[in-house]
Protein backbone atom coordinates (compact mmCIF):
# COMPACT_ATOMS: atom_id res chain seq x y z
CA UNK A 1 0.00 0.00 0.00
CA UNK A 2 2.93 2.39 0.66
CA UNK A 3 4.55 1.66 -2.74
CA UNK A 4 1.31 2.89 -4.13
CA UNK A 5 0.86 5.79 -2.55
CA UNK A 6 4.23 6.75 -3.44
CA UNK A 7 3.76 5.95 -7.00
CA UNK A 8 -0.17 8.28 -7.28
CA UNK A 9 2.10 11.03 -5.56
CA UNK A 10 4.95 11.10 -7.70
CA UNK A 11 2.49 10.38 -10.91
CA UNK A 12 0.63 13.68 -9.19
CA UNK A 13 3.75 15.49 -9.02
CA UNK A 14 5.01 15.36 -12.23
CA UNK A 15 1.47 16.95 -14.30
CA UNK A 16 2.94 19.31 -16.31
CA UNK A 17 1.48 21.19 -20.14
CA UNK A 18 1.85 17.86 -21.82
CA UNK A 19 -0.18 16.07 -19.35
CA UNK A 20 -3.13 18.52 -20.45
CA UNK A 21 -2.75 18.25 -23.72
CA UNK A 22 -3.06 14.67 -24.00
CA UNK A 23 -5.57 14.59 -21.54
CA UNK A 24 -8.12 16.59 -24.08
CA UNK A 25 -6.42 14.64 -27.10
CA UNK A 26 -7.23 11.52 -25.65
CA UNK A 27 -10.71 11.88 -24.12
CA UNK A 28 -14.05 11.84 -25.77
CA UNK A 29 -15.85 15.06 -28.06
CA UNK A 30 -18.26 15.43 -24.68
CA UNK A 31 -15.27 16.18 -22.44
CA UNK A 32 -13.85 18.70 -24.60
CA UNK A 33 -16.98 20.75 -24.88
CA UNK A 34 -17.38 20.45 -21.10
CA UNK A 35 -13.81 21.50 -20.94
CA UNK A 36 -14.47 24.22 -23.03
CA UNK A 37 -17.46 25.48 -21.72
CA UNK A 38 -15.70 25.58 -18.35
CA UNK A 39 -12.91 27.77 -19.34
CA UNK A 40 -15.37 30.12 -21.12
CA UNK A 41 -17.46 30.32 -18.03
CA UNK A 42 -14.84 31.16 -15.74
CA UNK A 43 -13.15 33.74 -18.03
CA UNK A 44 -16.53 34.99 -18.91
CA UNK A 45 -17.48 35.54 -15.08
CA UNK A 46 -14.28 36.70 -14.38
CA UNK A 47 -14.48 39.49 -16.97
CA UNK A 48 -17.81 40.52 -15.92
CA UNK A 49 -16.16 40.67 -12.49
CA UNK A 50 -14.18 43.37 -13.58
CA UNK A 51 -16.53 44.92 -15.63
CA UNK A 52 -18.65 45.89 -13.34
CA UNK A 53 -16.28 48.42 -11.57
CA UNK A 54 -16.08 50.14 -15.20
CA UNK A 55 -18.87 52.26 -16.50
CA UNK A 56 -20.56 50.80 -19.65
CA UNK A 57 -23.44 51.40 -21.73
CA UNK A 58 -25.76 50.01 -24.29
CA UNK A 59 -26.43 52.90 -26.91
CA UNK A 60 -29.53 51.28 -28.71
CA UNK A 61 -31.33 50.53 -25.22
CA UNK A 62 -34.02 53.40 -26.02
CA UNK A 63 -35.04 51.92 -28.61
CA UNK A 64 -36.16 48.53 -27.32
CA UNK A 65 -40.02 48.95 -24.65
CA UNK A 66 -37.81 46.79 -21.96
CA UNK A 67 -36.53 48.15 -18.52
CA UNK A 68 -32.95 49.05 -18.68
CA UNK A 69 -30.97 45.65 -17.84
CA UNK A 70 -28.99 45.92 -14.75
CA UNK A 71 -25.31 46.60 -14.54
CA UNK A 72 -23.96 43.32 -13.93
CA UNK A 73 -26.18 42.42 -17.11
CA UNK A 74 -24.12 44.84 -18.89
CA UNK A 75 -21.13 43.41 -17.81
CA UNK A 76 -21.10 39.93 -18.19
CA UNK A 77 -22.62 41.47 -21.99
CA UNK A 78 -19.66 43.09 -22.39
CA UNK A 79 -17.26 40.77 -21.15
CA UNK A 80 -18.84 37.29 -23.02
CA UNK A 81 -18.94 39.53 -26.17
CA UNK A 82 -15.14 40.25 -25.66
CA UNK A 83 -13.95 36.86 -25.07
CA UNK A 84 -15.85 34.68 -27.41
CA UNK A 85 -16.27 37.14 -30.31
CA UNK A 86 -13.01 39.15 -29.49
CA UNK A 87 -15.20 42.53 -29.88
CA UNK A 88 -17.76 44.97 -28.78
CA UNK A 89 -20.52 44.14 -29.37
CA UNK A 90 -23.79 46.19 -28.53
CA UNK A 91 -22.21 47.08 -24.63
CA UNK A 92 -19.73 50.04 -25.29
CA UNK A 93 -17.10 51.24 -22.68
CA UNK A 94 -17.55 54.87 -21.35
CA UNK A 95 -13.88 55.70 -20.32
CA UNK A 96 -10.27 54.35 -21.25
CA UNK A 97 -10.53 52.25 -18.15
CA UNK A 98 -13.45 50.29 -19.74
CA UNK A 99 -11.38 50.62 -23.35
CA UNK A 100 -8.31 48.86 -21.29
CA UNK A 101 -10.64 46.47 -19.75
CA UNK A 102 -11.81 45.31 -23.14
CA UNK A 103 -8.70 45.26 -25.13
CA UNK A 104 -7.35 42.96 -21.90
CA UNK A 105 -10.49 40.92 -22.46
CA UNK A 106 -9.67 40.28 -26.40
CA UNK A 107 -6.45 39.37 -25.42
CA UNK A 108 -7.72 36.55 -23.03
CA UNK A 109 -10.11 35.96 -25.81
CA UNK A 110 -7.30 35.36 -28.44
CA UNK A 111 -5.89 32.77 -25.93
CA UNK A 112 -9.15 30.98 -25.15
CA UNK A 113 -10.35 30.31 -28.44
CA UNK A 114 -7.11 29.13 -29.47
CA UNK A 115 -7.41 26.63 -26.83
Amino acid sequence: AQGTHSALRSRLVSVDHTTLFFFVLESSWFVCLVLALFVYAVTIIIGAGLAVTVPLEQPDIEDYEQPRPSHWVLALRFSSSNIVSVGYGVVLPVDDRGVLLGTFEQFVGVLVNVF
